[in-house]
């Protein structure tokens, strides 16, 4: 037997005034809210696209910038591996900070709760998940143009 939001369809109901009202299943209704479901992920996983894509070219624009600074450590003898740690251990420290801020955006989110389906404005796993995948581009957008300019 199906039912709407816990209400089993096609069952009579015998209302205070003595009305009988009998729960019908409105797919057009039901449709609508699926698509409006989708179509939100959607703008969702555009908006987590483009946030990867600015945070990627912000970083990989900044570690180009430092080439001559990279060039000249790896002159007074610095190796490779040194000088890309460093600038992978300041990509990380700028992504935790961002990180943090996600954290107090935990506040914030109560106005949306309307919006969500099966999940809560505050879900861990949502939160954590997105700020451990913008930490994972900005690590990726740091290393390419470190190894670049340390290779030169």
């Amino acid at each position: 037997m199906t039912s709407i939001y816990g209400v089993p369809v096609g069952i009579v109901y015998q209302g205070c005034s003595g009305v009988a009202i009998t729960v019908k299943a409105d797919a057009t209704v039901i449709v609508a809210q699926r698509f409006l479901e989708m179509l939100l992920a959607g703008f969702a996983g555009f908006a987590l696209l483009l946030a990867s894509l600015g945070i990627y070219a912000l970083i990989s624009y900044s570690v180009n910038q430092r080439t001559r600074e990279i060039g000249t450590c790896m002159a007074l003898g610095a190796s490779e591996g040194l000088v890309q740690r460093e600038v992978l251990t300041k990509m990380l420290r700028l992504a935790v900070s961002g990180g943090t801020r996600n954290a107090r955006s935990f506040a914030l989110t109560k106005w949306i709760e309307s919006l969500l389906f099966d999940t809560t404005p505050t879900d861990p796993a949502a939160f954590s998940g997105v700020s451990l995948l913008l930490c994972v581009v900005a690590l990726v957008a740091g290393y390419f143009p470190a190894r670049r300019a340390s290779r030169h």
